[in-house]
């Protein structure tokens, strides 16, 4: 294995699983920060899994409350938020406008602050502190995102 592809060795997560519902208002943000802060530190992550995790969790639910309710009278978010040995998986369901964050056009990061296109950033954050994204949008109106943070990551 060469020097790029080396993984960083780190403790098995110990299992827990926590879940919230709430409406989404502002308000609510720090409840659900409080569920990933509670799993992360029950379940033994380092300081730098736990902060990805809290970090896409306040990203993709900040903007659930900014902009996936826009318009609409806010409705659910619901966070799961599970530990598994080598990962943990984050659930976020809501039922407002349908974005698939994957999609989203990434920043250009080279621009100067005046010439850089407003947004995009958050998305750009939450794709780069997780390993794996899966978005689903269902006929009833429910969107699923499923974001996975594993243990180890490589270099």
């Amino acid at each position: 294995m060469n020097g790029k592809d080396a993984e960083v060795a780190t403790m098995p997560l110990v299992r827990d699983r926590a879940e919230l519902t709430v409406g989404a208002t502002l308000e609510a943000l720090p409840r659900l920060l409080d569920v990933v802060d509670r799993v992360c530190r029950t379940s033994g992550a380092d300081p730098d899994l736990a902060f990805d995790v809290r970090l896409a969790v306040d990203e993709v639910c900040g903007n659930l409350i900014a902009h996936g309710y826009r318009g609409l009278v806010p409705g659910p978010i619901a966070l799961s938020v599970e530990a598994q040995p080598d990962r943990v998986v984050i659930r976020i369901a809501d039922r407002g406008h349908r974005f698939d964050l994957r999609e989203a056009p990434s920043p250009d990061l080279l621009a100067s602050v005046e010439d850089r296109q407003v947004g995009g950033l958050g998305c750009h954050l939450v794709r780069s502190v997780v390993d794996d994204i899966d978005y689903r949008s269902d006929p009833g109106g429910e969107n699923r995102l499923t974001l996975v943070r594993h243990v180890a990551r490589k270099q």
